[in-house]
């Protein structure tokens, strides 16, 4: 049998070291390694929650910036629309102002027809 002494301060620190008990030099290692365990287990859990904190967190930036994205695609598609108007609009005056540019042509022919008619008349007669 061993006399259980402090090894170390974290080995030891979940017990009450008042009194002096002997166990087995097995039993005393077999302690020695749960405790260990147990420490490196809880830094273990520690570092993991650590780690899900950091993907929250970047999961929270990629659930922003897919917001954004999606704000602008929205903006994008309302100005492809308004434009896709606009140019609706557009296209409309064009074929309007076609249709009185070709009557003004039509009437400056007949205005000419006219006049030559005229001026070829009254040349005549005189």
């Amino acid at each position: 049998m061993i006399l259980l002494t402090p090894v170390s301060s974290t080995l030891f620190s979940q017990t009450v070291t008042d009194s002096v008990k002997c166990f087995k030099l097995s039993v005393v290692k077999q302690i020695a390694k749960d405790l260990v365990k147990g420490d490196s287990a809880m830094a273990e859990l520690n570092l993991a929650n650590d780690m899900i904190d950091n993907l929250n967190d970047k999961i929270d930036s990629q659930r922003d910036k897919i917001i954004a994205y999606e704000r602008l695609d929205s903006t994008y598609n309302e100005r492809i629309q308004l434009d896709s108007i606009k140019y609706s609009l557009l296209n409309n005056n064009l074929i309007e102002v076609k249709r009185e540019l070709k009557k003004e042509k039509i009437n400056k022919v007949k205005y000419g027809v006219v006049t030559g008619i005229v001026t070829t008349l009254l040349f005549l007669i005189f």
